[in-house]
């Protein structure tokens, strides 16, 4: 038995909550509890909008695991290639202005930052995963389980890098994965959940 759209994967697969073929677990969402392929979901979703059925919501240990993760993975990168570039810089000839306080700002606060933005807006534009997220088994949808657009992946990453300049909401956006179906400040913007995977 191997995944019905690709034959060469025939290890850890599961059967559609609807048709029951066998899918590998990069075709199938979770939702409700059971696995469904493209095309089935699309019937599921349906059901959704109806009020006849319920996604299955990413817990908040699964949420803050994948953002460590995420974290974890992107600054140990970011401040490699930030120790690389300072030392060619030395190297050149180049001294780095010290003094010069709202560059240091820039450049170790909010420049981190942003480019976190990107990698995550880039990462979920493709499959609504990052690298933390696909590790835990969770995804990023819209409300009614389907896939989202591009307008809501940044929408998305970018309220998320504004919440994290300021002193108070980046605390506040962790704490509302505690609140009804686990939205957080970026979600509710951007109008997105974050959902499990089998």
């Amino acid at each position: 038995m191997s995944c019905t759209n690709h034959p060469e994967v025939i290890a850890g697969l599961v059967s559609c909550g609807r048709c029951g073929k066998p899918f590998c677990q990069d075709c199938v969402i979770e939702l409700d509890g059971q696995p469904y392929d493209a095309a089935c979901k699309e019937e599921q979703v349906r059901d959704l909008r109806s009020g006849s059925a319920e996604l299955a919501y990413a817990t908040a240990t699964r949420r803050w695991g994948a953002m460590v993760i995420d974290y974890s993975l992107f600054f140990v990168c970011y401040f490699v290639a930030a120790y690389a570039i300072r030392n060619m810089a030395s190297t050149a000839g180049y001294a780095f202005p010290e003094q010069n306080i709202p560059l240091l700002i820039m450049v170790q606060l909010v420049l981190p930052y942003l480019c976190f933005a990107l990698y995550e807006g880039f990462m979920t534009a493709r499959d609504g995963q990052t690298i933390g997220k696909r590790a835990l088994g969770i995804k990023v949808v819209n409300h009614d389980g389907s896939d989202m657009e591009g307008n809501q992946v940044w929408k998305r990453a970018g309220s998320r890098w504004l919440i994290t300049l300021t002193l108070l909401l980046p605390f506040v956006d962790h704490l509302m994965v505690f609140s009804r179906h686990r939205r957080t400040l970026h979600d509710r913007f951007a109008k997105t959940v974050v959902v499990k995977l089998r």
